[in-house]
């Protein structure tokens, strides 16, 4: 990050779930105030949870509560058997989160997101009526639509501090889960 700021070079960084049409639908739930506030959110991922996967693969589902709730989080606990884990994610001042990845009923699906708001619960996935294919190209393409309009622009669309955050995220689970699954600070694994 200091390279880049040093460089003046724009910087992206993000995972494809920030990008599914269902995030940009939430975001219009919320907007519309309809359904009230968000409650609490459940990003899960399916594949089978290894402790080297979850440095690649756990990060979207980070990535989904943190484009939907953003950059704050206190702590992470992270609790894994078998070719499951599951993690807690707490605010201090926002709704908490849960992540899974290796969602053990999510076969034959990629991933799902369950966002709960007061006034009901928003479920949703890649696809886009039932397309996986569809759903996926929607958001490859929603991706390179934004990193073309940073090269264009100059402004990068992701703030640096959720970049930060999401490498945290997987750090402070990862040394939760190899302490008992206790809760661990982000500012344990960022040094602030």
């Amino acid at each position: 990050l200091e390279f880049a700021r040093r460089h003046r070079a724009p910087l992206m960084s993000a995972s494809i779930f920030r990008y599914e049409w269902g995030i940009e639908e939430t975001r219009r739930l919320q907007a519309a105030g309809e359904w009230g506030e968000i409650q609490h959110i459940v990003s899960s991922m399916a594949g089978g949870y290894s402790p080297e996967g979850w440095f690649i693969y756990g990060q979207h589902p980070c990535w989904t509560v943190m484009t939907l709730l953003g950059a704050g989080v206190d702590a992470v606990s992270l609790y894994a058997r078998g070719a499951a884990a599951h993690g807690l994610v707490v605010y201090p001042d926002r709704p908490p989160a849960q992540l899974w990845y290796g969602r053990p009923d999510l076969v034959g699906r990629y991933n799902e997101t369950s966002v709960h708001f007061n006034k009901g619960v928003y479920r949703f996935g890649p696809a886009i009526e039932g397309n996986f294919w569809f759903g996926h190209h929607y958001e490859m393409f929603n991706m390179a639509r934004t990193f073309r309009e940073m090269v264009r622009t100059g402004i990068e669309p992701v703030p640096h501090r959720e970049i930060l955050e999401v490498t945290a995220m997987i750090h402070a689970g990862a040394r939760s889960l190899a302490e008992k699954s206790r809760l661990v600070s982000l500012a344990e694994v960022l040094g602030d």
